[in-house]
């Protein structure tokens, strides 16, 4: 609904797409690299996946709720907060 475009949620979503694509552009391997989509136990709220290159990988995860959550990545606990999102890289 077009109509709602300006509205805050609408400008927090663009924000976020805005900082996924930047994110994607500075690290080429969250396109070019095979991807694994991880658990995170709260496929409603977070989206989270693997991609492996030789030289290392890079787990991401974003939240997509309204609420923060808590999920275990990497072997930690994460907080996101709504509409954030988690980027690590480390090598293999």
């Amino acid at each position: 609904d077009w109509t709602k475009g300006n509205s805050s949620v609408a400008q927090e979503r663009r924000a976020l797409v805005k900082r996924l694509t930047a994110l994607r552009h500075a690290h080429p391997a969250l396109f070019d690299a095979p991807l694994d989509w991880l658990d995170t136990g709260k496929p409603e709220s977070v989206y989270a996946f693997r991609r492996r290159l030789p030289e290392g990988a890079i787990t991401f995860a974003a939240n997509i709720s309204e609420q923060t959550v808590d999920v275990g990545l990497d072997g930690r606990m994460v907080s996101l907060v709504p509409h954030g999102f988690f980027c690590s890289a480390f090598s293999l």
